[in-house]
């Protein structure tokens, strides 16, 4: 049976609705019956709210960045982080290991980028100090020179996905 929603002073039967995430049928509240699209399930109502922000954050692009400058104005001119620093010690202390932490980050990140390239540097002079064997050439001079392309490939693939994803450039 459906709840009762008012219309106009009489009462009203709701219909049922399909939940447009589970594709159950639910009986919605009636003070929403109008609007209500998802069903009484946890999952169902957190995939809408969800749904809603991301509707919300592409209608209204600049919010976040126009609230945290404002925010960062008000900090400024009220001294709000020297404040909250002075009385809480242990925030400080956290705060100051995790800058530790990024600039080792970044330090490791750049001498992994300087590793590899020494790595590719030193596998293509091994491979232009190599005679050039033609007819005579053995199979393990082919396959060197075979583990040697394979390794030079494996270092600049790797190369070029760091890059492409920010990982092997420094800030």
């Amino acid at each position: 049976m459906g709840a009762s929603v008012t219309k106009g002073g009489r009462a009203m039967k709701a219909k049922k609705k399909q939940c447009q995430f589970c594709g159950r049928w639910f009986t919605p509240d009636p003070r929403t019956a109008r609007f209500q699209k998802a069903c009484e399930h946890t999952k169902c109502r957190k995939e809408r709210q969800r749904q809603k922000n991301r509707k919300w954050a592409a209608k209204y692009p600049d919010y976040h960045s126009y609230r945290r400058a404002k925010i960062r104005t008000w900090a400024a001119t009220t001294k709000y982080w020297k404040r909250y620093r002075a009385s809480h010690p242990h925030y400080v202390h956290r705060d100051n290991k995790r800058r530790v932490r990024a600039r080792k980050h970044r330090t490791v990140s750049a001498k992994q980028t300087t590793i590899r390239q020494i790595t590719v540097d030193k596998l293509t002079s091994i491979r232009k100090k190599q005679p050039f064997l033609s007819a005579k050439q053995t199979a393990m001079d082919r396959r060197i020179n075979g583990l040697i392309d394979v390794l030079i490939w494996k270092e600049q693939s790797a190369k070029h996905t760091d890059i492409a994803s920010g990982a092997g450039s420094m800030p």
